[in-house]
């Protein structure tokens, strides 16, 4: 836990507050661990509800082997669980969506990191697939791309549907100041900001519908591309590439979007129009709550809204 980065890949090393242990005993009933590292394999195996009948961990002994292998390198969790019930193609899609959301949306050439799933002996899916981020982002009306400096600076750029630029300006330090002074708040420190705006007029749904294509090479429908648009809405943030919730969830308009539109119609995005990314950096004055339920809400997460709302303003204008 003292190092913040993996060995190999340099990869943000994340997890104290037992999490990943508690989602894994929820999942099944055991768990088979894997793991390899220079030609060594170690299998450990926990049944779940043996240990239930202990009161203090030092009292179970857990089963584990090693032995040698020529397999690579990596981990495997194999869970398992007893009397489960039958997936339906709804609880397949629900499954694919929340994966997708684990994903980073912007494309990053050094970053290999990926998502395969696996259905075996499913009646309805019987196949391999890889989760890869929602295609509909690369579709937008506009976009905003932002970045927030040290120096309290923010650089941004406009771009049209076909990646033309529209503006290209600077937010200087003095103004950001004035603006986090007379809301109360502190600045955050560094970040980036992707803005996607989906105009959701029937005209340009009927333009996604054209562009869009099933697995099976059916089109889709206005009513089906309006579910797609709403389930990418909404302004995710990201620190280190992992994702912080409940931001960016359906329903959870955290910088009031759709109050801001309701007040302003004409000139104001709603939360349904926009997809958003907001990525920290490790210098950021953001700290998570202890339960990881999303930041601490105080004069540093005020800045950030403000400097967000800020962005989002240039975007609306255009």
């Amino acid at each position: 836990k003292k190092n913040k980065y993996s060995f190999k890949k340099n990869r943000r090393v994340l997890g104290e507050k037992g999490l990943g242990r508690y989602s894994v005993g929820i999942l099944g009933n055991s768990l088979t661990l894997e793991t390899i590292k220079d030609s060594k394999k170690t299998l450990l195996k926990i049944e779940w509800d043996k240990i239930k009948n202990f009161q203090y961990l030092d009292q179970i002994e857990f089963e584990m082997e090693e032995k040698e292998t020529s397999e690579q390198n990596g981990t495997k969790l194999l869970i398992k669980k007893e009397n489960f019930q039958l997936w339906d193609e709804n609880k397949k899609k629900t499954l694919e969506k929340e994966l997708k959301k684990l994903l980073f949306p912007l494309k990053d050439k050094n970053d290999d990191f990926k998502i395969f799933l696996e259905y075996k002996n499913f009646e309805i899916y019987n196949k391999q697939i890889e989760i890869v981020p929602f295609e509909l982002l690369e579709y937008y009306d506009l976009k905003l791309v932002g970045v927030i400096n040290k120096k309290n600076e923010i650089s941004y750029e406009i771009f049209s549907k076909n990646e033309k630029s529209l503006e290209k300006n600077i937010i200087t330090k003095e103004y950001i100041g004035k603006i986090l002074e007379d809301k109360g708040g502190k600045f955050p420190g560094e970040f980036k900001v992707d803005f996607r705006f989906f105009n959701r007029e029937p005209a340009a749904i009927n333009d996604l519908k054209n562009y869009l294509k099933k697995e099976n090479n059916e089109e889709f429908g206005k009513v089906e591309v309006r579910a797609l648009l709403d389930e990418i809405s909404g302004v995710s943030i990201y620190k280190n590439k992992f994702r912080i919730r409940p931001y960016g969830e359906e329903e959870y308009d955290w910088l009031q979007l759709n109050k801001r539109r309701f007040l302003n119609p004409s000139m104001k995005i709603s939360n349904n129009q926009l997809n958003g990314t907001v990525s920290l950096s490790d210098d950021t004055f953001l700290s998570e709550k202890s339960a990881r339920d999303g930041l601490q809400e105080n004069e540093y997460f005020l800045g950030l809204k403000v400097i967000v709302l800020e962005l989002l303003t240039k975007l609306e204008i255009k």
